[in-house]
């Protein structure tokens, strides 16, 4: 194995896909109705820094016109809107303009969202938070999963040695 814990991330980078390891999901779930928010965390907390692969969002089951769905990064779950407009946003301009995190509509049984990526992200241990809300007597509820992985700190040294190319 070598070691490349030193190395700069952009040199990271340069490494295929499967040198970063196995990819897991990060799972949030919220029912935002009623005209109030509603907030979830992640079970697991990340390390340091990950590589995000994958972002699906989907609203599977909105009676909303404008069910909202906003998500960051956190230590533990807000309490309320203020608390959770504090947090981290996830990815800066995705969503509605306005401040960050910014949200996202979505509409029931539309297609949802899904943004393949290979984004490395420092999140220093924190887990994913999620923020729904339904206007009046209406519901929106949505999930939010990213596909992460770690970066990797040590490669064999057969990933070095074979050129890689793309299909």
């Amino acid at each position: 194995m070598i070691d490349i814990s030193r190395w700069p991330l952009g040199k990271i980078m340069q490494l295929p896909d499967h040198a970063f390891g196995t990819k897991f999901p990060i799972h949030t779930n919220t029912r935002g109705e009623n005209g109030n928010y509603a907030w979830d965390i992640s079970e697991v907390a990340m390390p340091d820094m990950i590589m995000i692969w994958f972002l699906e969002q989907r609203w599977y089951y909105a009676t909303s016109v404008y069910p909202i769905l906003r998500i960051a990064w956190g230590d533990q779950m807000p309490t309320t809107h203020a608390e959770f407009m504090e947090l981290e946003t996830v990815f800066n301009g995705l969503g509605y303009p306005g401040p960050e995190p910014r949200a996202r509509g979505g509409h029931f049984q539309g297609p949802g969202s899904y943004i393949p990526m290979r984004k490395p992200v420092e999140v220093n241990g924190r887990r994913l938070v999620q923020e729904s809300y339904a206007e009046g007597e209406k519901k929106g509820w949505c999930e939010t999963t990213l596909i992460v992985s770690h970066i990797p700190k040590a490669v064999g040294e057969w990933i070095l040695l074979v050129p890689h190319t793309s299909p």
